[in-house]
């Protein structure tokens, strides 16, 4: 055997052997992040954010489609019936797989439970209350009072929102049997709309309505989450204000068509999660406000069962099926 041909079959071997060692690709081809909300809003920001470091993770090019539409199911949807390659994985908040089911029903087109499968989680967030610069309502007390009182107008991003579901928590929390809910088609319209004087409150973002706050368009009252805002600090959160029952926070989720091999999902989940522990995702989702989170696809899905029976309560005693 020549020096040459020995050192060919040595390179070969070599190759093959760190080939062994080397995670093998999530799937061929390029990987769709589906966001079903209109670009511009919270959810694409977060896919934004995580798309880079998920590429180089994958080693292959990750992009992300808009697909909007009734509260983000025509989006959810899409993923549920795509092949479950691995390829398409869609990128929500957990109201989305938990809340709608209950308030849409047969109306919803799949099944959340049963036609997706649970991949990872991204971070937490819990939106701000917040009130016209015109509205009249300066502070907690006025708002839970005009409240009861039963002349509250309040917006949302669309019925079954968190912004819905965050206000329907607290309109029962302060004693209110019902606000004036005008659903939106997204965020921006709903912020639009009260920043107008269109209607008096909203739950929003912070990192959505920074400008409007700042030029006093808007005024932040609470804050659903369990702790203050770091883009708002200022803002009690409803914990300090006597209402932890109305607390309100809401998990992104990332999932995938059910069917999706084992090996394919966990893949995708340490890439996430590898991801999570890098500084390059975890201060652009704080500047977002939004906590990051990793959990393992079990831990997911645990995730979304709590959510799951938590909204479904809520939608029951609100009255918010359609």
């Amino acid at each position: 055997m020549t020096h040459l041909r020995r050192r060919t079959i040595l390179a070969a071997g070599l190759a093959l052997a760190l080939g062994a060692h080397r995670p093998a690709p999530a799937q061929e081809g390029a990987v769709t992040i589906v966001v079903p909300f209109p670009p511009g809003g919270l959810t694409d920001r977060v896919a934004m954010a995580l798309q880079p470091l998920l590429s180089r993770g994958l080693g292959q090019p990750v992009s992300i489609e808009h697909r909007g539409g009734a509260a983000g199911n025509v989006g959810a949807r899409s993923v549920a019936v795509s092949p479950a390659d691995g390829r398409t994985l869609l990128l929500t908040f957990d109201s989305t797989l938990t809340a709608n089911p209950a308030i849409y029903r047969e109306r919803l087109g799949y099944d959340a439970e049963r036609e997706l499968v649970p991949v990872a989680t991204v971070g937490d967030f819990g939106p701000l209350l917040a009130t016209g610069a015109t509205s009249g309502l300066s502070d907690f007390a006025q708002f839970a009072a005009t409240a009861r009182q039963g002349g509250l107008s309040y917006a949302s991003g669309g019925v079954g929102s968190p912004g819905h579901l965050s206000m329907e928590m607290l309109l029962a929390s302060v004693g209110a049997s019902r606000g004036l809910h005008e659903p939106y088609r997204g965020a921006m319209p709903a912020t639009q709309a009260i920043t107008s004087g269109e209607v008096q409150a909203a739950y929003l973002v912070a990192p959505t309505v920074e400008r409007e706050i700042a030029a006093g368009m808007l005024r932040v009252l609470a804050v659903a989450g369990r702790t203050r805002s770091r883009l708002v600090p200022d803002a009690p959160t409803l914990v300090e204000l006597g209402h932890p029952a109305a607390v309100a926070e809401f998990t992104f989720v990332i999932a995938a068509a059910r069917g999706t091999p084992e090996a394919l999902v966990q893949r995708l989940n340490a890439e996430v999660r590898n991801a999570l522990e890098q500084d390059a995702l975890r201060e652009p989702l704080r500047q977002l406000d939004v906590a990051p989170r990793a959990s393992t696809p079990a831990e997911t899905a645990a995730v979304l069962a709590a959510a799951r029976q938590r909204w479904t309560k809520v939608v029951a005693a609100r009255g918010l099926r359609v």
